[in-house]
């Protein structure tokens, strides 16, 4: 281990410069995968964790074969410490794509195969391997995949393609790794995400399929359900949002967050029939649905963004991340109140095909997780926004409101056969890493 105190430089067996004008607690890393970089958390110990798949750290036979391996890379809570964990199962690639954190220990679903055939293990709190399910049946969906309770249940969306193509299964698994039911549900177009409620019920949301007719209005409503379900399977709450057909042709949640006095967010972006434009959009609801307020925003630099992620300051308000994937680029990250009012708004530049990932809160700071053209990515912002990386400017955002409606529903999921066994994850363990600091 060397120190060279010029410029507050460390190397634990990888690349780290931080120059003294730097924030001590504020990093920005850059670490080369080759692969996607799907999610990351924070533990009970301030450790971070981030998840994705790799083909630079893969196993040798896995990279003879081009395949990827999953990844789990870690940092203890000063940032320090860095080590990389692989996962392989032979002749297949394979990726995690979310982490629950439960006490010490990490549940983390993925999926392997050509088919991308859906997986759940659980990891102690070195990262070794208490169990891992598989399945033959059941395929990955899109993220927001896993919501693990305080008893360690956890509630997993699934596709079985032997189905219709508009249905999406619900399976719960156990701490212990028994698949204790599973469900069908009907009718979705797009899954969204999946949350454990502050009173340890689940909420799902989804695009529903079709449309609703309101006859007496003569107007036509896309459809967008949330659920609730308790650990036993029980369907507790239905609920639609109605969005008016003929003023837009597309929307999505990326993420849905509740606060502690039990208000919901739905964060994502919503497509304008008319200009083809995209903008940033949020529902704000107390947990039976009623909506509390509904805001689009829309940059005033005229580019498109969507709204990908939030996590909630100590005061209440909510950190929002957000990006321009596919459209102009940029990574967005502001602080909003509970009001729906933005109070700041920074933009980081990025590429077009660059992917914002997560917002954790970890001390003064807020840990920013991007997927930079296939490489993990990582920095900090401060209370304020402020980075070490001299690449944020000022965005202002313009904020309406959107009308939506609320409709209660209800329904029943039909039984199904659970198809999970086990598998061999075959974890390597990387400590010589070539991270880049990347502040400046």
């Amino acid at each position: 281990m060397k120190y060279y105190l010029t410029c507050n430089l460390f190397i634990f067996s990888f690349i780290f410069i931080a120059c003294s004008q730097v924030a001590p607690d504020q990093q920005a890393i850059l670490l080369q995968t080759k692969g996607l970089t799907c999610d990351a958390v924070l533990t009970n110990t301030g450790e971070l964790l981030i998840c994705g798949e790799t083909a630079s750290y893969a196993r040798p036979d896995s990279k003879t074969n081009g395949l990827k391996d999953a990844y789990l890379f870690q940092t203890n809570s000063t940032g320090k410490n860095t080590v990389l964990t692989t996962y392989g199962i032979d002749g297949k690639s394979v990726r995690f794509e979310q982490i629950c954190p439960n006490g010490g220990d990490r549940f983390i679903s993925g999926n392997y195969g050509e088919d991308k055939n859906k997986f759940i293990c659980k990891l102690g709190s070195k990262n070794e391997l208490a169990w891992a399910l598989g399945s033959t049946i059941y395929k990955t969906i899109d993220k927001g995949d896993l919501a693990v309770d305080l008893a360690g249940n956890c509630l997993i969306p699934t596709k079985d393609p032997s189905s219709d193509a508009y249905e999406a299964c619900l399976h719960l698994i156990d701490a212990s790794g028994v698949c204790k039911w599973s469900r069908k549900l009907k009718a979705i177009e797009v899954w969204q995400d999946v949350i454990v409620l502050n009173d340890q019920k689940f909420m799902i949301s989804y695009k529903q399929k079709g449309a609703y007719i309101n006859g007496e209005l003569r107007k036509k409503y896309w459809i967008n359900t949330f659920q609730i379900v308790d650990p036993i399977g029980e369907l507790v709450q239905y609920r639609n949002f109605h969005f008016e057909y003929d003023l837009i042709t597309d929307w999505h949640f990326n993420k849905l967050l509740q606060d502690k006095k039990g208000n919901l967010y739905f964060i994502g972006k919503i497509e304008y029939r008319n200009s083809n434009r995209q903008e940033a959009f949020i529902i704000k609801t107390a947990t039976n649905g009623q909506i509390i307020w509904s805001h689009t925003y829309a940059a005033n630099n005229g580019n498109e963004y969507a709204f990908k992620n939030a996590c909630l300051t100590s005061t209440g308000n909510l950190i929002v991340l957000g990006d321009g994937y596919s459209k102009k680029g940029g990574i967005v990250i502001l602080e909003m109140n509970p009001e729906g009012n933005i109070i700041w708004a920074k933009l980081k530049s990025a590429a077009y095909f660059d992917q914002a990932m997560t917002v954790l809160p970890k001390g003064k700071n807020y840990e920013i997780i991007w997927d930079k053209l296939l490489n993990l990515s990582a920095f900090s912002c401060n209370a304020s926004g402020q980075t070490c990386t001299n690449d944020v400017q000022e965005i202002q955002f313009t904020q309406k409101n959107f009308p939506v409606l609320l409709n209660e529903n209800k329904g029943a999921w039909e039984n199904i056969a659970g198809d999970w066994t086990a598998i061999n994850l075959k974890p390597e363990t990387h400590t010589q890493l070539s991270v880049e600091e990347v502040c400046r």
